[in-house]
């Protein structure tokens, strides 16, 4: 019904578009068109925010797949009209009769919207901090994702949240992710990773997929997202090593990726 109604109001606005281009000058066609793009894109965030008043408040509820193609779909729009270009590489290595635990580095707040997009295939959510839930449209529809919010300054939240994400894993309702560091490096250097993230596959007796993300420099209106899968630790490797073992050799195996050269 969504879709139906912003296909509606893009066919009426292309309307209204021809008919005032046949009666203005060339010189008016730009802004025009950038009125139209305007209009439709605040129509589609008040359609968004409509949507919301819907949505559930807390953690928990039931996995909305129509939320999930909303927030893939209007991420994957927004990243490309900001120049963001995605190569992907090593994303045959992901499981795919199985959820699993993703983990990474962490460089950027778009990080978790960047993967979501490049992993489409995959039903990805992520442990985030409790600010981003509170962002508007976006946290009601990430909460309908299976995002969870963990407080670190609360151990005994922290814990809590551990477990529900192991639990979504065992499920099968889907694959979590989460950034061992804990915040996002604003150098590029890796932050002392969270033994605990890693409690997660433990409990869960998943794999573990390992992800490194880089931004390249901006060249024009492009600005290229190289994401890569360099290695997934298998739930036998899971089970058989404690967490602070498996966090040293993510770090590693990061830390490996990571030097080798931005193209």
């Amino acid at each position: 019904m969504l879709f139906y109604f912003l296909f509606l109001l893009l066919g009426a606005a292309a309307a209204v578009g021809v008919t005032l281009a046949a009666q203005l000058s060339w010189w008016w066609l730009l802004p025009l068109a950038i009125g139209l793009a305007a209009a439709i894109a605040a129509a589609y965030m008040l359609t968004l925010l409509f949507v919301t008043l819907f949505l559930p408040r807390k953690e928990g509820g039931r996995h909305s797949p129509t939320c999930r193609f909303i927030v893939v779909h209007t991420v994957a729009w927004v990243l490309f009209f900001l120049g963001y270009r995605l190569d992907a590489e090593g994303l045959e290595k992901l499981p795919t009769d199985r959820t699993f635990l993703l983990v990474g580095n962490h460089r950027s707040n778009l990080d978790p919207m960047v993967e979501m997009v490049a992993l489409r295939r995959w039903k990805l959510a992520f442990v985030s901090k409790p600010e981003n839930f509170k962002i508007p449209v976006a946290g009601p529809f990430i909460r309908s994702c299976s995002y969870l919010s963990i407080d670190r300054d609360d151990p005994r939240k922290a814990v809590s949240t551990i477990h529900r994400a192991a639990d979504y894993i065992r499920e099968g309702r889907c694959s979590m992710g989460i950034y061992p560091e804990g915040t996002r490096s604003r150098t590029g250097e890796l932050l002392p990773f969270h033994h605990g993230s890693f409690k997660i596959a433990k409990l869960a007796d998943c794999s573990i997929a390992v992800m490194t993300v880089r931004y390249g420099k901006r060249h024009g209106l492009r600005r290229r997202v190289e994401l890569r899968v360099p290695e997934v630790l298998d739930v036998e490797y899971v089970r058989a090593n404690r967490t602070n073992a498996i966090s040293d050799r993510v770090r590693e195996t990061i830390e490996r990726q990571l030097e080798q050269p931005l193209d």
